[in-house]
């Protein structure tokens, strides 16, 4: 009855927020619009208990609410933040709490600044009376010793450490290495980023291994007191595959460009035969029809590919006059117009006050732009010296979308760095600098 009566306020409370939309949900999912990001696919958890809820949209203006939908009746509201990147994300963080055991459907409902309501895609959820002990792994450990890292690189922790037999506690893991080989917690395979839930009936650790030409591992212990006395549940499911592929635009005219764009919870990820991130997008300029195909592996072994075919009319070709055009009447205009700016890539985030970790040798990237005379690029870095200003190590011009500091510039010194790119055009104009990206090198 008490919980009738918290689901009958919870109601009125959404009722009181949201009037457009009252209790009940149309759960129409919009998967460009807003993407369930945690938790993912079917979840277990003991009543009362805190789950964490994080969703992420990359719509221009800032949101004006995420809602946690439960069963189709609100029940919390998101804290969204900013999340630099190339697009931005706006990104909510919440939390729920079951009050009773049962199955539930979650989802994210996002409020755009104009009103428009779009939902994420849902998580299934099933809420224990009791906890049930359901170990991630009982392997033993990866044996050998792992290569020291940078702990921005690879992640691991636990919500609680200390346990009695049969409580629950969930891992979480953040992987950072660049194109990882391989990434497993006890010898089963996981994605770069999740979370799950441990059950152990007695003290086990675990280790999570990345493979990345290098080693790198990072462990947690959960110590347990007393022992199990009901039968273990199987080890939780990974996440189900996800694989989007699509244009701005399928139909063009000969020489015109459209935006590839591509979204994927996929380990590898190959766009053409070339590995490329989890998520991104590549501008193409075509004069013919083209077919692009994406291929992803995913954790559970499976393999998947998406194919697109952008339709061309028309040539690039101009035909040849028949007479020789008239002498020109006037000097040609000189080209003042300066190319587009690019965007940092890596190594390094916009985030001055909390940069991340890069260690020797460095090689600057950024995203290309394009000009009708041509461009080149020319790419500053500073390091913070010892009175905590900046100075100019050096100033460098290619032709490249990347460019490997010399360790000789570089001195690889432990203290804060900053870089920034521009391009310059076949006239000569400069375009302006784009925002500053920060990394730091610590001493290990």
């Amino acid at each position: 009855m008490w919980y009738k009566i918290r689901l009958v306020f919870v109601c009125a409370l959404a009722l009181l927020l949201l009037p457009a939309q009252g209790c009940a949900f149309d759960s129409t999912y919009h998967p460009l619009m807003v993407s369930l990001d945690a938790p993912q696919g079917d979840v277990t958890i003991p009543v009362n208990s805190s789950l964490y809820v994080r969703a992420h949209s990359s719509v221009t203006d800032r949101p004006q609410s995420m809602t946690i939908v439960v069963n189709n009746v609100a029940v919390a509201s998101l804290t969204i933040s900013r999340q630099e990147g190339d697009p931005p994300l706006w990104v909510g963080d919440g939390q729920w709490t079951p009050v009773a055991p049962g199955d539930y459907d979650l989802f994210v409902r996002l409020t755009t600044a104009a009103g428009e309501t779009f939902d994420s895609e849902k998580a299934r959820l099933r809420v224990l009376s009791m906890p049930t002990p359901a170990p991630l792994l009982m392997g033993t450990p990866t044996p050998g010793v792992a290569t020291p890292f940078p702990f921005s690189l690879v992640e691991l922790r636990a919500d609680a450490t200390s346990l009695n037999a049969g409580e629950c506690t969930f891992l979480h893991w953040n992987v950072s290495v660049p194109q990882p080989q391989s990434i497993d917690i006890n010898g089963q395979q996981v994605p770069p980023q999740g979370q799950a839930q441990v059950c152990p009936c007695f003290t086990t650790r675990y280790d999570l291994i990345v493979l990345a030409g290098d080693k790198y591992a990072q462990s947690v212990t959960i110590d347990v007191q007393g022992t199990c006395t009901t039968a273990t549940a199987p080890p939780p499911t990974m996440p189900s595959p996800v694989l989007n592929f699509w244009a701005d635009a399928t139909s063009l005219q000969a020489g015109s460009c459209t935006f590839l764009h591509w979204e994927t919870n996929a380990l590898r990820v190959y766009l053409d035969g070339q590995q490329v991130a989890a998520s991104g997008q590549k501008r193409v300029c075509l004069c013919n029809t083209a077919t692009y195909t994406l291929a992803a592996g995913f954790a559970d072994g499976s393999k998947q590919e998406r194919s697109l075919t952008i339709n061309v009319s028309g040539s690039c070709v101009i035909p040849a006059p028949t007479n020789p055009p008239p002498p020109p009447t006037q000097t040609p205009q000189r080209d003042t117009t300066p190319p587009p700016v690019p965007a940092p890539l890596s190594p390094g985030s916009g985030n001055a006050n909390n940069p991340p970790t890069q260690y020797c040798p460095i090689t600057l990237r950024w995203y290309p732009v394009s000009d009708p005379s041509g461009v080149s690029y020319q790419v500053r870095l500073d390091k913070r010296n010892a009175a905590g200003d900046w100075s100019t190590i050096g100033t460098w011009n290619t032709t490249a979308t990347e460019y490997a500091v010399p360790n000789n510039a570089l001195f690889c010194d432990y203290t804060d760095y900053r870089w920034r790119v521009r391009a310059v055009d076949g006239a000569g104009n400069n375009g302006n600098w784009s925002v500053w990206f920060y990394f730091t090198m610590p001493i290990p």
